[in-house]
């Protein structure tokens, strides 16, 4: 608190001078009736917190949250989202992007672990679900790396390995995502999944989910053949694909083991032992990329790095150079790099203002001008902090 009481002292010198209301105690939240994403502008939302639309929420919104903070919205009954700059900087960028037939467009957002970078990657995801574009969302990938699902060699694609858990969780999160619009897509090749099961030409996309679903062993081929559609143009309307933790895609060992891949053992090394399966071996993980690469029209990429996807020498790292690695960012490049700042003094003020009103900072010293300097402080500005902060108060 002494350190707060300084920072109050010198108000020139202090960033948190325009966070706390001189006359004591907290002020009202800044909000704006304005729910639709897309409709959020640089000059009139920057630092004002929003209601997201029930529709909005359980389709795209809460999918980008951290679990934490969904509960946190459970427990108030109620849910407010701060509009950033980060996210309207893309909206703009995208929204005189689509449709006009040149390469995918591609972001990489970047920042200190709990800045709020998939909460930026979602506003963008529920602006362009509302215009209308189809969403292919990838959340949790680098936990694919560290756990296997139904872990079995590809018959699609020899010397690769399928995770058919993971590939029906996918397929059912991106039908509940663009369920209105899959019915009307449809497939422009034959299907061949077997010898003798094929799916023909012109059938939707609903039935080439719903076969994979029925039958869990195809799900990744699903994935790919789905994914090959969009590149190849056939979708009327313009494509965001949305990649959480990306720098996960260039890992080179991962948690994943299988007896059936055979190496030289090392010296003094005792049998038996066991190889890594890496990401370029995952046919899902591989498709995905795919996605990501600039050799595709009508679309966008989204991307995230972090932290959470580095293997255990880059652990500290948060800039994308880092993360990505020589391999990762030379496949990526050119991109446009988007940094998720920590929160300004307005945003900071406004946040602290919201946990009180809905009964989430109850202590007392919140609401004095060293308590909210105090919580500025020690969070750093940073979003995953304060939250985490604001509950222990």
């Amino acid at each position: 608190r002494s350190i707060a009481n300084w920072l109050l002292r010198r108000r020139q010198l202090s960033p948190f001078g325009a966070c706390v209301n001189r006359r004591g105690g907290a002020s009202a939240a800044l909000l704006t009736d304005e729910s639709a994403p897309e409709r959020h502008s640089l000059d009139r939302h920057v630092g004002l917190l929003y209601r997201p639309e029930e529709a909005d929420w359980q389709a795209v919104t809460r999918h980008f949250c951290r679990p934490e903070l969904v509960r946190l919205f459970d427990t108030l009954g109620q849910r407010a989202l701060m509009v950033r700059r980060p996210a309207l900087e893309i909206g703009e960028r995208l929204a005189g992007h689509a449709g006009d037939g040149r390469p995918c467009l591609r972001f990489v957002l970047y920042g200190r672990r709990g800045s709020g970078k998939s909460l930026q990657m979602g506003h963008v995801a529920a602006a362009c679900r509302r215009r209308g574009w189809l969403l292919v969302t990838v959340h949790n990938a680098h936990l694919w790396m560290r756990h296997s699902r139904e872990l079995h060699e590809s018959a699609h694609r020899p010397g690769m390995f399928d995770t058919a858990g993971y590939g029906c969780i996918w397929l059912r999160h991106f039908y509940a995502m663009n369920q209105e619009i899959l019915p009307g897509l449809r497939v422009t090749k034959e299907l061949s999944w077997n010898a003798k099961e094929s799916t023909p030409a012109g059938s939707s996309w609903k039935e080439v989910i719903d076969y994979a679903l029925a039958r869990p062993r195809y799900s990744c081929a699903a994935v790919q053949f789905l994914i090959d559609e969009i590149k190849l143009g056939s979708v009327p309307m313009p494509t965001l694909v949305c990649f959480e933790v990306a720098n996960c895609l260039w890992w080179h060992r991962s948690g994943i083991k299988n007896d059936a891949i055979r190496r030289t053992p090392l010296q003094g090394e005792e049998p038996p032992w066991r190889a890594d399966i890496t990401a370029k071996q995952l046919t899902l993980l591989d498709a995905f990329k795919q996605l990501l690469d600039s050799d595709w029209n009508n679309g966008a990429a989204v991307m995230s790095v972090s932290p959470q996807g580095a293997l255990f020498d880059r652990l500290r790292e948060w800039m994308p150079r880092k993360l990505l690695g020589d391999e990762g960012f030379a496949y990526l490049d050119p991109f446009v790099p988007v940094y998720v700042e920590p929160y300004g003094p307005a945003e900071m003020s406004n946040m602290l203002n919201w946990y009180t009103e809905s009964g989430w900072l109850t202590s007392e010293a919140a609401a004095t001008d060293a308590g909210r300097a105090e919580l500025a402080f020690l969070s750093d500005g940073n979003a995953g902090e304060l939250l985490r902060i604001a509950g222990e108060w």
